[in-house]
């Protein structure tokens, strides 16, 4: 401040039950950066995550990069996550900020993740933080693709037969 130093004491701050304790900050698409307003409907207004996320098949690599809200013991923290639609069951306690998941099916996911301390875990849901997207099929898997390229293929084998029979038809007046 003008006037001099401020500080505060963590232990004296207002607890809000409320605030969850870990927030996703920051997810890779194919071990990359990417621009999530070209990928999703909207952006998060306070994580700048996309909203509505639908990748193509073959954008199908996610990188979760995650972190602690709380400054108490933020060294200690530990994280459990859980794809639902890819995992059966949370996996193990980790220390690790990040996970990634690698050639991801066809199908809608939801990323969860819950952070706890040494001892305590937190299974509140209000302290777990998600995230929704979907992994699009290629365009073959579409029935309006197959009927598409069918009738097109129908309309090229009769293009061809018509230009045959006038092609011998000519032939016949020469």
């Amino acid at each position: 401040t003008p006037k001099g130093i401020s500080c505060y004491k963590v232990n004296e701050l207002p607890q809000n039950d409320e605030t969850k304790n870990v927030q996703i900050n920051k997810i890779l698409l194919n071990y990359e950066d990417v621009d999530w307003a070209a990928h999703s409907d909207s952006l998060n207004t306070q994580s700048y995550l996309p909203e509505n996320l639908a990748l193509d098949y073959h954008e199908n690599t996610l990188t979760f990069h995650y972190k602690t809200l709380s400054l108490e013991n933020a060294n200690k923290k530990r994280y459990q996550y859980f794809l639902d639609g890819f995992q059966e069951e949370w996996q193990a306690p980790s220390k690790a900020k990040y996970v990634t998941y690698n050639d991801l099916d066809v199908g809608d996911y939801t990323f969860y993740i819950k952070e706890f301390s040494k001892n305590k875990i937190d299974d509140n849901n209000e302290f777990i933080a998600s995230f929704n997207f979907t992994v699009l099929p290629p365009v073959w898997h579409y029935a309006w693709f197959w009927a598409f390229l069918f009738t097109h293929i129908c309309q090229v084998f009769k293009t061809l037969q018509d230009h045959k029979k006038s092609g011998f038809r000519q032939s016949l007046f020469l």
